[in-house]
């Protein structure tokens, strides 16, 4: 496994466009890097009441976000 030094920034698209973006953009990352081998980008993207959620800071940072989460609809 590789991971991809592509910088996740917002961009204004829907959490399923978004996801797909990322993940397109950090496999041709890799690729680059390894134009021999096959290369899967994958990426994961959680969305509540129309917000993209970022990347948790810390640990405190993902534990206030899973307790916002907790009991509520989320994508």
């Amino acid at each position: 496994m590789e991971p991809s030094r592509f910088p996740e920034r917002a961009v204004p698209l829907s959490a399923e466009e978004t996801a797909g973006y990322f993940a397109r953009e950090k496999a041709r990352e890799v690729a680059r890097r390894f134009p021999d081998c096959a290369v899967l980008g994958a990426d994961t993207v959680v969305a509540s009441e129309g917000a993209i959620l970022g990347k948790p800071r810390d640990k405190a940072d993902a534990k206030r976000t899973l307790s916002a989460l907790s009991g509520r609809t989320h994508e």
